[in-house]
């Protein structure tokens, strides 16, 4: 039986600092059967020569080079786009997975037969460590609950997240495999959970996810607006139909915090956001 293709697919921009550490935990994976494509969106640092060494050395090292900046999610469905493998893996270009990575969450995807195998990850700042605490909260195995674990606490995350391609393709029927928005990973998730992916939880750390100056851009208040206005207004009558009180609760929450912030001066008065939160609060 022929080993199955996986592809490891980096989206990349103006990622120098960052690309050949994430490269080098690439092609250094134990399990070997592997692609990797790198889309770089109009870098305007190093990023491109350091990508074309590695390409150079490694012929499983592919770079796409787009001609205009297509943004974030654009980026990720190009990359999609240009996968072969059966299993895919989207991999920042600024955070690392271990070198057992792609072994171990593909051995318990074939074992499980399952659609997504997510594992645990450590979130590194620039001055210190913290590790996410959701291999504590999580057994191995698969998810329960899905849609509520994720509206109310999502501990996924798509970097160390193993995805099945016929799976992925599946859900992604005449439309882009992620919706274009700062939140496209946790609409991803959501669409996901409502087509009832089997997603297989792993609890050990595989990898690392940075936080830094230049990542920054991504601010929680940007994703917020990306959530209510992108993302909840596509799924708001299913999700109210299956989680009931616990959706309108996760709304309910988000707007007390958000008053919090802005009377702390912690978030600027954004008054379009907070009429989305009332109104799919009271709808």
């Amino acid at each position: 039986m022929a080993l199955p293709l996986v592809s490891i697919l980096i989206p990349m921009y103006n990622a120098s600092s960052f690309i050949e550490e994430t490269l080098n935990c690439a092609q250094n994976q134990t399990y070997k059967n592997i692609e990797i494509i790198v889309s770089d969106d109009c870098s305007s640092d190093d990023s491109i020569a350091i990508v074309q060494k590695f390409a150079e050395e490694d012929s499983r090292i592919r770079l796409l080079m787009n001609a205009q900046n297509q943004g974030m999610c654009k980026n990720w469905n190009i990359l999609f786009s240009e996968a072969k493998g059966e299993y895919l893996l989207k991999l920042d270009a600024d955070d690392v997975i271990y070198l057992n990575f792609v072994e171990t969450l593909l051995t318990k995807a074939m074992a499980h037969s399952a659609d997504i195998v997510s594992a645990a990850y450590e979130v590194r700042q620039e001055v210190q460590y913290r590790t996410i605490p959701i291999h504590k909260v999580l057994n191995e195995g698969f998810v329960k609950n899905l849609v509520n674990t994720i509206i109310f606490n999502n501990p996924f995350h798509l970097v160390f997240s193993l995805l099945n391609a016929e799976f992925v393709k599946n859900i992604s029927l005449n439309k882009p495999y992620f919706l274009e928005t700062e939140v496209g990973d946790a609409e991803f998730l959501i669409r996901s959970a409502l087509n009832g992916v089997k997603l297989y939880f792993y609890p050990e750390v595989l990898g690392y996810y940075r936080m830094h100056t230049t990542n920054s851009s991504r601010s929680p208040l940007k994703q917020t607006r990306s959530f209510y206005f992108d993302v909840l207004p596509i799924y708001h009558v299913i999700l109210k139909k299956i989680t009931n009180f616990n959706y309108k609760q996760k709304i309910r929450n988000d707007l007390i915090d958000y008053l919090k912030n802005i009377v702390k001066l912690n978030a600027p008065f954004d008054l379009q956001l907070l009429k989305q939160m009332i109104v799919l609060l009271v709808t």
